[in-house]
């Protein structure tokens, strides 16, 4: 008898422990499961070898290319302005800038860049008012003959379509508007459509379109896909091959949802994670968890976290550096940069970590 009831309790407790590491997420029938950090460490910032200007934050992204070129993306108010400028990564030279801000040949209006990792070589986009209209630009082939080399120019089947990254075997990821409704869908070479993931009808329609803000990373390899939520400590995974999803939150605050969803989006509002870039191994995120106010007038430190494509959370790396714009060099193990107050990219060595 004791026995029985010592088995019951042990029982009992492990199922409430489960209860508080899960909760119902903002995925349709997709339960989060809290995560920690397998390890914290603390990092020091390779500044020996960084790009220092004032124009730093300016720059609204940063990406990497055939393991070796760091393209910065501008911000350009006026048509005479270049949207990018190349640097390589071995020695920072300045290689040359393309794409002026414009409706002619040889410029873009307004590219909205896809992460990609840095072992592929073109630089994917669409184009603000035409986001069924995706390009791709052979960013080497393009510093080398001093004109845009276009590798491809491709038509999504939507032109609701609100946010898009491309996967092996020319599919796509797509998050679109269908009756009403905000849905996440793989889509195959011929258009068709390959899988659907739905989110709580609870916040299905547009109007929580700010609150659903997020940013995807894809496995260029597996075709997974995460998308990492701004106005949640949460990381959604899919994987665009079985149909399957998961999601994963380093904080409780992801239980908020429901009751955070219903309120405007204030200075008060916090964001969680700001940026993300990946590998065929890991999904680096930049996380906060401040208010927009302090995010804005510049915060002290960042934690910079290391995820695998599993949802195991493998690290959690504390940097004194208010970190903005990230990306990672997968060959050679360097995570680049911009520090927000120095006005500079900076580097950090993970190679003995991942």
């Amino acid at each position: 008898m004791k026995n029985y009831l010592r088995e019951s309790l042990i029982l009992f407790l492990s199922l409430l422990l489960l209860s508080c590491c899960r909760g119902k997420g903002i995925l349709d029938n997709v339960s989060v499961n809290l995560v920690k950090p397998e390890k914290v460490v603390s990092l020091v910032a390779d500044t020996s070898h960084c790009i220092i200007t004032k124009e730093m934050e300016q720059y609204q992204s940063i990406r990497i290319f055939c393991d070796t070129i760091i393209v910065l993306q501008k911000w350009v108010i006026d048509d005479d302005g270049y949207h990018f400028s190349a640097y390589s990564s071995n020695s920072l030279q300045y290689l040359g800038s393309f794409a002026r801000k414009g409706r002619g040949p040889e410029e873009i209006l307004d590219p909205y860049v896809i992460i990609t990792n840095s072992v592929e070589s073109n630089l994917n986009f669409q184009t603000n008012g035409f986001l069924e209209e995706t390009y791709a630009i052979d960013v080497a082939e393009t510093l080398q003959s001093g004109h845009i080399v276009y590798a491809h120019h491709d038509t999504l089947p939507s032109s609701t379509i609100m946010q898009w990254t491309p996967l092996p075997e020319c599919r796509h990821f797509v998050l679109s508007e269908e009756s009403g409704r905000l849905v996440k869908k793989t889509i195959g070479s011929q258009g068709e459509v390959l899988n659907t993931f739905l989110y709580d009808s609870e916040i299905a329609d547009r109007r929580y379109m700010t609150y659903l803000s997020s940013i995807f990373v894809r496995n260029e390899e597996s075709g997974k896909v995460a998308e990492i939520m701004l106005c949640l400590p949460q990381i959604n995974l899919f994987d665009t091959s079985s149909g399957e999803a998961q999601s994963i939150a380093v904080n409780t605050d992801f239980r908020k949802w429901s009751s955070n969803s219903k309120r405007m989006l204030d200075m008060n509002s916090i964001q969680y994670f700001e940026e993300a870039a990946a590998s065929s191994g890991f999904i680096i995120v930049t996380y906060k968890g401040v208010p927009f106010e302090k995010l804005i007038s510049g915060c002290q430190g960042t934690s910079i976290q290391i995820f695998d494509w599993n949802g195991n959370f493998k690290y959690d790396i504390r940097v004194s550096e208010d970190i903005s714009k990230i990306a990672f060099d997968s060959k050679n193990k360097y995570l680049y940069c911009v520090e927000r107050s120095e006005e500079r990219l900076v580097r950090y060595n993970l190679s003995h970590l991942i």
